[in-house]
Protein backbone atom coordinates (compact mmCIF):
# COMPACT_ATOMS: atom_id res chain seq x y z
CA UNK A 1 0.00 0.00 0.00
CA UNK A 2 2.93 2.44 0.72
CA UNK A 3 4.57 1.40 -2.26
CA UNK A 4 1.72 2.33 -4.17
CA UNK A 5 0.98 5.97 -2.15
CA UNK A 6 4.55 6.92 -2.90
CA UNK A 7 3.42 7.15 -6.41
CA UNK A 8 2.17 10.53 -8.22
CA UNK A 9 -1.56 9.67 -10.10
CA UNK A 10 -0.63 10.49 -14.04
CA UNK A 11 -3.82 12.33 -13.81
CA UNK A 12 -1.88 15.01 -11.21
CA UNK A 13 1.60 14.37 -12.88
CA UNK A 14 0.52 15.62 -16.01
CA UNK A 15 -0.37 19.37 -14.99
CA UNK A 16 2.68 19.79 -12.35
CA UNK A 17 5.73 21.93 -12.74
CA UNK A 18 9.30 20.44 -14.30
CA UNK A 19 10.51 21.22 -10.59
CA UNK A 20 7.89 19.12 -8.42
CA UNK A 21 7.87 15.90 -11.04
CA UNK A 22 11.88 15.84 -10.15
CA UNK A 23 10.39 14.69 -6.62
CA UNK A 24 8.79 11.85 -8.27
CA UNK A 25 12.14 10.96 -10.00
CA UNK A 26 13.89 6.99 -9.10
CA UNK A 27 16.98 5.72 -10.29
CA UNK A 28 17.10 1.56 -11.21
CA UNK A 29 19.07 -0.76 -12.64
CA UNK A 30 18.61 -1.70 -15.89
CA UNK A 31 20.67 -4.07 -15.83
CA UNK A 32 23.74 -5.74 -13.51
CA UNK A 33 27.46 -5.74 -14.49
CA UNK A 34 29.40 -7.63 -12.50
CA UNK A 35 33.00 -7.61 -11.83
CA UNK A 36 34.50 -10.75 -9.99
CA UNK A 37 32.14 -10.95 -7.31
CA UNK A 38 31.39 -7.03 -6.96
CA UNK A 39 28.57 -5.42 -8.73
CA UNK A 40 29.77 -2.47 -11.08
CA UNK A 41 26.98 0.27 -11.53
CA UNK A 42 27.64 2.32 -14.42
CA UNK A 43 25.64 5.63 -16.08
CA UNK A 44 25.15 2.93 -18.80
CA UNK A 45 22.97 0.99 -16.66
CA UNK A 46 21.31 2.90 -14.85
CA UNK A 47 17.96 4.70 -15.87
CA UNK A 48 15.85 6.93 -14.54
CA UNK A 49 12.38 6.86 -14.19
CA UNK A 50 9.17 8.95 -12.79
CA UNK A 51 7.14 7.03 -9.92
CA UNK A 52 3.67 7.23 -11.53
CA UNK A 53 0.60 5.56 -10.29
CA UNK A 54 -1.36 5.13 -13.52
CA UNK A 55 -4.04 3.21 -12.59
CA UNK A 56 -6.60 4.48 -9.48
CA UNK A 57 -5.52 2.49 -6.48
CA UNK A 58 -8.35 3.77 -3.95
CA UNK A 59 -10.91 0.71 -4.04
CA UNK A 60 -8.42 -1.51 -3.54
CA UNK A 61 -6.59 0.06 -0.88
CA UNK A 62 -10.08 1.58 0.88
CA UNK A 63 -11.05 -1.96 1.14
CA UNK A 64 -7.46 -3.65 2.45
CA UNK A 65 -7.66 -0.54 4.77
CA UNK A 66 -10.75 -1.56 6.45
CA UNK A 67 -9.92 -5.17 6.66
CA UNK A 68 -6.19 -4.15 8.02
CA UNK A 69 -7.58 -2.18 10.65
CA UNK A 70 -10.38 -4.20 11.55
CA UNK A 71 -12.56 -1.75 10.73
CA UNK A 72 -15.56 -4.05 10.41
CA UNK A 73 -16.29 -6.89 13.26
CA UNK A 74 -19.37 -8.33 11.07
CA UNK A 75 -19.37 -7.44 7.98
CA UNK A 76 -16.77 -9.47 5.40
CA UNK A 77 -16.05 -8.15 1.33
CA UNK A 78 -16.39 -10.65 -1.43
CA UNK A 79 -12.86 -12.06 -2.21
CA UNK A 80 -11.35 -14.44 -5.13
CA UNK A 81 -9.96 -17.28 -4.40
CA UNK A 82 -9.23 -18.67 -7.36
CA UNK A 83 -10.25 -21.78 -9.89
CA UNK A 84 -10.91 -24.92 -9.11
CA UNK A 85 -10.52 -28.21 -11.36
CA UNK A 86 -12.75 -30.27 -9.22
CA UNK A 87 -13.41 -32.95 -11.72
CA UNK A 88 -11.36 -34.38 -14.66
CA UNK A 89 -12.37 -37.49 -17.22
CA UNK A 90 -11.28 -38.41 -20.60
CA UNK A 91 -14.97 -38.56 -23.48
CA UNK A 92 -14.39 -39.82 -27.38
CA UNK A 93 -14.80 -37.22 -29.61
CA UNK A 94 -14.59 -38.00 -33.27
CA UNK A 95 -12.83 -41.52 -32.47
CA UNK A 96 -10.49 -39.25 -30.20
CA UNK A 97 -10.21 -39.21 -26.60
CA UNK A 98 -10.63 -35.63 -25.40
CA UNK A 99 -9.89 -34.92 -21.80
CA UNK A 100 -12.89 -32.90 -20.05
CA UNK A 101 -12.64 -30.57 -17.43
CA UNK A 102 -15.55 -29.68 -14.72
CA UNK A 103 -14.33 -26.52 -13.33
CA UNK A 104 -15.49 -23.34 -10.77
CA UNK A 105 -14.44 -20.06 -9.39
CA UNK A 106 -13.99 -20.27 -5.41
CA UNK A 107 -15.64 -16.93 -3.77
CA UNK A 108 -15.59 -16.34 0.12
CA UNK A 109 -16.85 -13.59 2.18
CA UNK A 110 -13.80 -13.09 4.47
CA UNK A 111 -10.81 -10.17 5.30
CA UNK A 112 -7.96 -9.94 2.23
CA UNK A 113 -5.30 -11.42 5.18
CA UNK A 114 -7.29 -14.55 6.14
CA UNK A 115 -6.88 -15.54 3.65
CA UNK A 116 -3.29 -15.79 1.96
CA UNK A 117 -0.37 -18.06 2.43
CA UNK A 118 -0.61 -20.42 5.75
CA UNK A 119 -4.00 -19.69 6.60
CA UNK A 120 -5.48 -22.14 3.78
CA UNK A 121 -6.23 -25.39 4.86
CA UNK A 122 -3.90 -28.33 4.06
CA UNK A 123 -6.07 -29.74 1.60
CA UNK A 124 -5.88 -26.40 -0.45
CA UNK A 125 -2.03 -26.38 -0.30
CA UNK A 126 -2.23 -29.49 -1.55
CA UNK A 127 -4.28 -28.74 -4.79
CA UNK A 128 -2.96 -25.75 -5.58
CA UNK A 129 -0.47 -25.41 -8.87
CA UNK A 130 1.01 -22.50 -10.72
CA UNK A 131 -0.25 -21.98 -14.46
CA UNK A 132 3.05 -22.57 -16.05
CA UNK A 133 3.25 -26.00 -14.34
CA UNK A 134 0.11 -27.74 -15.42
CA UNK A 135 0.57 -29.97 -18.71
CA UNK A 136 -2.08 -29.58 -21.60
CA UNK A 137 -2.77 -32.87 -20.99
CA UNK A 138 -2.72 -33.17 -17.25
CA UNK A 139 -5.83 -35.12 -15.81
CA UNK A 140 -5.16 -33.69 -12.09
CA UNK A 141 -7.15 -32.18 -10.25
CA UNK A 142 -6.17 -28.54 -8.87
CA UNK A 143 -6.36 -25.22 -7.91
CA UNK A 144 -4.79 -22.52 -10.12
CA UNK A 145 -2.77 -20.77 -8.09
CA UNK A 146 -4.27 -17.17 -7.64
CA UNK A 147 -3.60 -14.01 -5.38
CA UNK A 148 -6.53 -13.67 -3.23
CA UNK A 149 -8.28 -10.41 -4.50
CA UNK A 150 -11.44 -8.29 -3.98
CA UNK A 151 -14.12 -9.75 -6.22
CA UNK A 152 -15.32 -6.07 -8.04
CA UNK A 153 -17.95 -6.32 -10.83
CA UNK A 154 -20.35 -4.00 -12.23
CA UNK A 155 -18.04 -1.19 -10.49
CA UNK A 156 -19.88 -2.56 -7.10
CA UNK A 157 -18.74 -5.37 -4.39
CA UNK A 158 -20.28 -7.92 -2.45
CA UNK A 159 -20.72 -8.27 1.22
CA UNK A 160 -21.94 -10.55 3.97
CA UNK A 161 -23.05 -9.83 7.53
CA UNK A 162 -22.09 -12.86 9.58
CA UNK A 163 -23.70 -13.32 12.93
CA UNK A 164 -22.18 -15.60 14.99
CA UNK A 165 -20.51 -17.85 12.85
CA UNK A 166 -17.45 -15.87 11.06
CA UNK A 167 -16.23 -17.23 7.22
CA UNK A 168 -14.37 -19.98 6.38
CA UNK A 169 -12.21 -22.07 3.27
CA UNK A 170 -14.75 -24.20 1.13
CA UNK A 171 -15.25 -27.80 2.32
CA UNK A 172 -13.07 -29.70 -0.30
CA UNK A 173 -13.80 -33.99 -0.10
CA UNK A 174 -12.45 -35.98 -2.99
CA UNK A 175 -15.28 -38.08 -3.53
CA UNK A 176 -13.38 -40.20 -6.58
CA UNK A 177 -10.18 -40.59 -8.57
CA UNK A 178 -10.24 -37.29 -10.21
CA UNK A 179 -13.30 -35.94 -8.50
CA UNK A 180 -13.84 -33.90 -5.44
CA UNK A 181 -16.88 -32.06 -4.17
CA UNK A 182 -17.18 -28.38 -2.40
CA UNK A 183 -19.20 -26.27 -0.96
CA UNK A 184 -20.98 -23.91 -2.57
CA UNK A 185 -20.13 -20.45 -2.85
CA UNK A 186 -22.05 -18.11 -0.54
CA UNK A 187 -24.27 -15.34 -1.27
CA UNK A 188 -23.93 -12.13 -0.75
CA UNK A 189 -26.40 -10.16 1.77
CA UNK A 190 -25.91 -6.53 -0.46
CA UNK A 191 -23.51 -4.83 -2.56
CA UNK A 192 -21.89 -1.50 -2.28
CA UNK A 193 -20.81 1.05 -5.00
CA UNK A 194 -17.01 1.45 -5.27
CA UNK A 195 -18.58 5.37 -5.60
CA UNK A 196 -19.30 4.98 -2.13
CA UNK A 197 -16.62 4.00 -0.63
CA UNK A 198 -14.70 7.54 -0.31
CA UNK A 199 -17.70 8.77 1.83
CA UNK A 200 -17.41 5.20 3.76
CA UNK A 201 -13.64 6.07 4.02
CA UNK A 202 -14.47 9.61 5.64
CA UNK A 203 -16.97 8.84 7.91
CA UNK A 204 -15.18 6.21 9.58
CA UNK A 205 -12.03 8.93 9.79
CA UNK A 206 -14.18 11.18 11.48
CA UNK A 207 -15.68 8.49 14.02
CA UNK A 208 -12.25 7.50 15.08
CA UNK A 209 -12.60 4.29 12.47
CA UNK A 210 -15.26 2.03 15.23
CA UNK A 211 -17.29 0.54 12.22
CA UNK A 212 -20.48 3.17 12.32
CA UNK A 213 -21.01 2.60 8.56
CA UNK A 214 -21.25 -1.41 9.00
CA UNK A 215 -23.82 -0.54 12.07
CA UNK A 216 -25.90 1.32 9.60
CA UNK A 217 -25.57 -1.21 6.79
CA UNK A 218 -26.36 -3.89 10.03
CA UNK A 219 -29.65 -1.60 10.49
CA UNK A 220 -30.32 -1.13 7.25
CA UNK A 221 -30.14 -4.51 6.35
CA UNK A 222 -32.71 -5.96 9.29
CA UNK A 223 -35.12 -3.02 8.04
CA UNK A 224 -35.57 -4.08 5.13
CA UNK A 225 -35.28 -7.75 5.70
CA UNK A 226 -38.46 -7.08 8.28
CA UNK A 227 -40.27 -5.21 5.15
CA UNK A 228 -39.92 -8.22 3.04
CA UNK A 229 -41.33 -10.32 5.98
CA UNK A 230 -44.21 -7.99 6.36
CA UNK A 231 -45.03 -8.16 3.12
CA UNK A 232 -44.83 -12.07 2.35
CA UNK A 233 -47.16 -12.47 5.57
CA UNK A 234 -49.93 -9.88 3.82
CA UNK A 235 -49.74 -12.01 0.50
CA UNK A 236 -50.05 -15.45 2.34
CA UNK A 237 -52.80 -13.98 4.34
CA UNK A 238 -54.34 -12.91 1.00
CA UNK A 239 -53.90 -15.94 -0.67
CA UNK A 240 -55.30 -17.79 2.20
CA UNK A 241 -58.45 -15.74 2.88
CA UNK A 242 -58.95 -16.33 -0.57
CA UNK A 243 -59.30 -20.04 -0.57
CA UNK A 244 -62.00 -19.83 2.26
Amino acid sequence: MINSLKKCPSILFNHISNLDKKKFKKDIKNSEVKFGSEELITNENIETVHEVRKRDRFVIQALEYFDLTNTFNYMRFHIDLGKFIYKTYTSPIDGTDRIRRLEKNLHAFNKIQEVIGEKRPEIWKNLIKEPNTIPEDSIDCYIVDTEPHYHISDHKIGFKVFQNVLPSFHDIVKIGENNFKSSENPKPDGFISIYELPAMVFYEHITGNQGKSEEIIREHIKQRRKIITEVLKTILTYLFLRQL
